[in-house]
């Protein structure tokens, strides 16, 4: 490629390859016989028309028969004649040679030229092609091999910045996406006066074929069912896809050659567990990243192991003092599954180690043992030794086989040591065994031990015995036969054995303990007197001789009984005692037997035997019949010889504890009297018994004030008594009394009268009173109910009986309703009437239950109306007047006769009608609302009456619908419906929103971005039946487009927002864009046309010159004319297509006063 050069003008560019000179540089010279040190600047190296170097015309006069020498090893010299080849020198620089004479001629000396190699940065291929499999590409391989190479001291740019680069070699894995076209420009840099060369190459990296990374694809053999149908590619990680499986193991599961489903389960049936294994290939989509790449996936079916009832036996326990020399052997032991002879993997972990322990052994025959090391069990203590699990050896692990609990015990038992415990040994009676207690430090743990020991003292012997321990504490005992005679005796311990684990250990605990003697009763005696019933009974004891603090144990029986034997601790003094039995204890009257049985000295606790009875008798009390409450009335004026019963024996008291009796004149008053009796021979008394007495009053109601409030003829009269103005109490009196008036009694009447709350009342029937006008009751007798005390009575009262309301010309009229409507009833013939309450039913179609309701009577006329909710059913109704109540006395008639028949007429059903939503843009009326017809009226209330009109625009609100029914004139009621109308905001756009470069490509999509709107923006070419546009479609310079935003939710659009597009919006500076240096115009549809992409945006006006390195004009080209094919446009200078070579462009911006820029490119053919 020829360097860059910067002309002034273009009449200078012209002058320039008129005169174009093959060496920039001077030769500089020193006289000597070797010549003149020289130095030349070669900055166009690349130029076909340079000519070797002469170094040897650089050298000026000079002798010849010298030698040259390469001093920078630059190559390219040759040393024989002096000419140097600039093109074989690889890089730019400044480099020395050397010319030499010694004694040519008699001449000896030497000269040095300097020549200076300006940077070539070579001509790049028309098109490079690597694959990504390319992680170290040297770029050098894309320039063209025809032409002159780049030199190698120049540095590589990665233009797009897409990364990968490291010097001059690419990783083609690292730019993405894959495949793409990347550029890369190397530039060797300025030297002396020759400018930076620079060479931009485009390289496109296909995609090297991926058959991916293998991923899980371990299963169990218990699991394979839902693997029936296995994608095969699912075990692979970033794979492409269409790629070839093959067998690799023999299964028959790749059946041709798109087969990618394998059966696992099937492979299990047939070939068992094991490992299977597939080759995935795919061939490269471009021969230019052959060869095809393969992933081999191993499909590893692992047996399903299951032990459940497996066994594990660990042998065996031990004692502590084996532990240095103990050997352990774990057997474990299939359980109903078969298990299969082979290695397997066993993990199992004993109690109280760091982790668990993996062993391999073999199974054999449902067998497999291996040793723990003995290291597990140093202490004294149990362990568990547990299996974890257990899988065939290698397996990868992905069944979870059932393993349950198999784990096994091993003890290491402690020897029993004791010496340093207490033993407790209680002072123990003649003949009885003696108790040893063990307590203190020890380390037995419960259970049994076998102890042997030795007697000495005031009994000796040697025994054994079982010490039973809980919670660090036991005991034993020493049998009575050991241990005969009284006082001191010494046990000692000499070994002891735990009785479950064998281990055993010598001792020397002791301890002392007494033997004491038994109480002496030879001269005990023993008193009990006679007692009355409810009365302790004192018992005397003598001749207990030293005893001074005893217990006994007594029994009762005979007329009394106590089971079991009582205790009694008592201290003695003298040999003599007494003490009392508990009446309680002798409640029986009858002859009665003491017996002691037992008596223990408390000092030693040492006890007797004994048999000691003696009788007493328990006399009785007297008992008295008496009756309780005693009642009186207070005319009875009772005193205390009313009372019963009476005699001598009885004595009467006032209250319980009174030891005086009353007299017998002594006036009697409500309350509690005490009564008792006393038996003269045995001096016994009864106990007091309680008599209750009760004066009631003698009733009294001549000055009572008595209410009859008026009543309605038929009915009962009720005669009230004011409070206060009686002396009754609250309960039932039997009264008689006689009627005069209009209404008369022949004899007198019984009632009852009620007190209630201090209010006496009682009722007249209303046969006694069936006319109206005034009647006068006479009281004439009263008796309490309760106590029978009763009195005369001259108590009167008048009061009055009122007519009930005149019907027999009443006239009742009601006409047909409609469903669910107020149906109205009128009344006349209502003589002599003003205001009635009227009650009534309908019965029928509709049912209502009773009414009562108020009316006011004008000339004997009134009417009412039957509420449309109460009459819900179509079809035939009765109406039944029931009763009239006349308002002014509240008297009323029961009605059997008057009733009167009427239909309800059906109203049409509610019309279905459901909320319905409009859009804004639809303008929406009346009249497309749902149903429609004659007999539908939309109206604006449930309650109006005035229908809207059709073209009525509708709104956001609710709607009312009712149908009517042109034979009955009955319309529905209304159906409520919402309306609801949506609106979507039209969008707005940014400031300069419809300003783009177009350089930067911009779409449709960076349109909506230059708008508020939501994601569901959507942009058309017409506002009407336009063109929908695509988010990745280009803008155009000067084109209109509208923006619909669409509401998903509601599926309305709005109105348009129109914007008109310039792309003229750009940043204008020359380097804006890319100028490409090179094209290939040779027909293969690659890179056939020289076009400055995007300058038309940045530049419109511009103006592009094509000049050959003559100066002759090719091309004039423009935004209407943006790109040259290669081809001379001058007819003048040359017809046809532009041979291969280097040539020079000018651009004329016309804008913002840039200076054109010049520039060089390179056609290649």
């Amino acid at each position: 490629m020829i360097s860059k050069l910067s002309f002034s003008s273009q009449s200078t560019l012209y002058i320039y390859l008129s005169f174009f000179l093959l060496f920039l540089g001077s030769v500089n010279m020193s006289a000597q016989c070797a010549g003149n040190n020289g130095s030349l600047t070669v900055c166009d190296i690349a130029n076909p028309l340079n000519p070797p170097v002469d170094l040897n015309a650089l050298l000026g006069i000079h002798t010849a028969g010298g030698t040259w020498n390469d001093d920078d090893f630059s190559g390219g010299l040759n040393v024989v004649n002096g000419t140097l080849n600039v093109q074989d020198i690889k890089e730019s620089g400044v480099f020395h040679y050397t010319y030499s004479l010694n004694n040519v001629n008699g001449c000896t000396g030497s000269a040095v030229v300097t020549i200076t190699i300006g940077g070539y940065a070579g001509v790049a291929g028309a098109f490079n092609l690597i694959c990504s499999s390319e992680t170290s590409y040297n770029l050098f391989h894309v320039f063209n091999g025809t032409l002159l190479s780049p030199q190698t001291n120049g540095i590589w740019e990665d233009v797009d910045n897409k990364g990968g680069l490291s010097g001059f070699t690419l990783n083609a894995s690292v730019p993405q996406p894959i495949p793409g076209t990347y550029s890369y420009k190397y530039t060797v840099p300025a030297i002396a006066t020759c400018p930076p060369s620079s060479s931009t190459i485009h390289l496109t990296i296909q995609r090297k074929p991926i058959s991916g990374d293998p991923d899980k694809s371990d299963f169990c053999s218990n699991n394979l069912a839902s693997y029936t149908n296995l994608d095969l590619n699912s075990l692979l990680i970033g794979e492409d896809s269409g790629g070839r499986w093959t067998e690799l193991s023999g299964t028959s599961e790749i059946g041709f050659p798109a087969d990618y489903i394998v059966n696992i389960q099937n492979i299990y049936n047939v070939k068992g567990a094991g490992n299977y294994s597939f080759k995935y290939t795919v061939t490269p989509k471009e021969a230019i990243c052959l060869p095809s790449a393969s992933t081999t996936i191993t499909i590893k079916i692992e047996q399903f192991l299951d032990f459940t009832g497996a066994k594990l036996e660990v042998n065996s326990d031990i004692c502590e003092n084996e532990i240095p020399t103990a050997t352990y052997n774990a057997v474990l032991t299939r359980g109903t599954q078969f298990i299969a002879d082979g290695s397997y993997e066993v993990t199992y972990f004993v109690t109280g180690a760091a982790s668990s322990t993996t062993i391999v052994r073999n199974f054999v025959s449902g067998v497999l043992s291996f040793p723990i090391d003995r290291a597990n069990f140093k202490f004294v203590k149990d362990y568990t030794i547990s299996i974890l699990n257990i899988k065939v050896a290698n397996s990868p692990g992905v069944c979870t086989n059932i393993i349950g609990t198999i784990e096994d015990d091993l003890h290491v038992y402690p020897i029993p040591k004791i010496n340093a415990a207490t033993l407790t040994i209680l002072p123990v009676c003649k003949n009885d065994d003696a108790t040893v207690f063990f307590l203190g430090t020890s380390n037995l743990t419960n259970g049994d031990y076998d102890i042997s020991y030795n007697l000495s003292g005031s009994n000796t012997k040697t025994a054994t015995a079982v010490l039973s321990i809980t919670e660090g504490l036991g005991s034993f005992n020493i049998p009575k036969n050991l241990i005969p005679n009284v006082g001191l005796t010494k046990i000692t311990i000499t070994k002891i054995t735990n009785a479950v684990t064998g281990c055993s250990n010598t001792s020397t605990l002791n301890k002392e303990f007494t033997v004491n003697p038994l109480p002496d009763l030879s001269n005990l005696i023993v008193t009990v007197k006679d007692v009355c019933q409810g009365q302790p009974a004192i018992v005397d004891m003598t001749g207990l001789g030293t005893l001074t603090d005893i217990s006994i144990e007594y029994t009762i029986s005979g007329a009394n009984v106590i089971v079991p034997p009582q205790t009694k601790s008592l201290t003695v003094v003298g040999g003599i005692k007494s003490f009392s039995i508990p009446a309680t204890d002798i409640p029986i009257v009858g002859v009665t037997t003491f017996t002691i049985t037992n008596v223990t000295n408390t000092l030693t606790g040492c006890s007797i035997s004994t048999t000691i009875p003696k009788n007493f008798n328990v006399n009785p009390l007297p008992i008295i019949a008496v009756s309780s409450p005693q009642p009186f009335c207070t005319s009875d004026n009772a005193t205390v010889a009313n009372l019963m019963p009476q005699g001598n024996q009885y004595k009467w008291f006032d209250s319980a504890t009174s030891t005086v009796p009353l007299i017998s004149t002594t006036p009697l008053i409500t309350g509690y009297y005490y009564v008792k009796e006393v038996n003269v021979v045995t001096g016994c008394e009864s106990s007091l018994k309680t008599v209750a007495v009760i004066i009631n009053l003698t009733p009294q109601i001549n000055s009572a004030i008595v209410t009859i409030p008026s009543i309605c003829q038929g009915f009962n009269a009720n005669i009230n008594f004011a409070t206060g103005t009686t002396n009754l109490t609250d309960g039932n009196y039997n009264i008689f009394y006689n009627l005069s008036g209009s209404n008369t009694t022949t004899t007198p009447v019984s009632a009852i009268l009620t007190v209630t709350n201090g209010m006496p009342s009682f009722s007249i029937n209303s046969n006694f009173i069936p006319k109206a006008g005034n009647t006068t009751i006479a009281i004439t007798n009263i008796t309490n109910t309760l106590t029978h005390c009763t009195n005369t009575s001259t108590l009167t009262k008048v009061f009055v009986v009122n007519a009930v309301p005149d019907v027999s010309t009443m006239i009742v009229t009601i006409k047909d309703g409609c469903l669910g409507q107020d149906t109205n009833v009128d009344i006349s013939g209502l003589v002599n009437l003003t205001n009635i309450t009227l009650s009534y039913a309908v019965s029928g179609a509709n049912t209502i239950g009773s009414q009562t309701i108020p009316l006011v009577v004008s000339t004997g006329k009134t009417s009412f109306s039957i509420l449309g909710s109460a009459l819900s059913t179509i079809g035939s109704n009765t109406l039944v007047i029931t009763d009239i109540t006349n308002a002014g006395n509240s008297c009323s008639t029961i009605i059997n006769s008057v009733s009167k028949n009427f239909d309800i007429n059906a109203i049409p059903n509610n019309p279905t009608a459901g909320n319905q939503t409009f859009c804004e843009t639809d303008f929406a009326t009346v009249a497309n609302l749902q149903p429609g017809g004659n007999q539908y009226k939309w109206y604006a209330s449930a309650s109006s009456n005035t229908a809207l009109a059709s073209n009525a625009l509708l709104v956001t609100a609710n709607y009312f619908l009712k149908e009517g029914n042109p034979t009955t004139g009955c319309q529905s009621n209304a159906t409520p419906i919402s309306v609801l109308i949506n609106t979507v905001t039209i969008p707005v756009l940014k400031p300069s929103g419809q300003d783009f470069c177009g350089v930067d490509k911009p779409t449709i999509l960076s349109l909506s971005n230059n708008t508020t709107a939501s994601k569901n923006l959507a942009w058309y070419d017409a506002v009407t039946n336009g063109k929908l546009l695509i988010k990745t479609d280009l803008l155009s310079e000067g084109a209109t487009y509208y923006g619909f935003d669409y509401d998903s939710n509601t599926k309305c659009t709005s109105s348009p927002l129109v914007v008109t597009v310039s792309l003229t919006d750009c940043t204008a500076t020359p380097e804006n864009f890319f100028i490409p240096d090179g094209f290939s115009p040779n027909g293969d549809g690659v890179n056939e046309t020289f076009q400055i992409i995007d300058i038309e945006f940045l530049f419109p006006n511009y103006n592009l010159e094509i000049f050959n390195r003559y100066g002759n004009i090719l091309f004039k080209g423009d935004i209407n004319k943006p790109a040259w094919d290669g081809k001379s446009s001058n007819s003048g200078f040359m017809n046809g297509d532009a041979p291969t070579g280097v040539y020079f462009y000018v651009i004329q911006y016309n804008k913002d006063n840039l200076k054109p820029k010049q520039g060089q490119l390179y056609l290649n053919r």
